[in-house]
């Protein structure tokens, strides 16, 4: 909406306030990651898991048997 008052400088900044991207969760941004990593017990079959959803900030880590789930992979 165009004011009578508003200056071209003005119109831009408020065009450019309405072209940013929305804000997204953090556990659901788009990454582009190139390794990902498993972080395994020496001399075991034990791996490092989080103890609660993967989208849990702060959630404990336990031992359980190495598997390629998502819980274990860290990026």
């Amino acid at each position: 909406l165009t004011l009578p008052d508003d200056t071209e400088r003005r119109l831009k900044d408020k065009w450019a306030r309405l072209d940013q991207k929305p804000m997204q969760p953090w556990h659901s941004r788009k990454r582009n990651y190139t390794d990902q990593y498993q972080i395994r017990l020496s001399n075991t079959a034990l791996c490092i898991q989080s103890e609660k959803d993967i989208k849990t900030k702060g959630s404990k880590l336990i031992l359980m048997p190495c598997l390629r789930i998502k819980s274990q992979v860290c990026y």
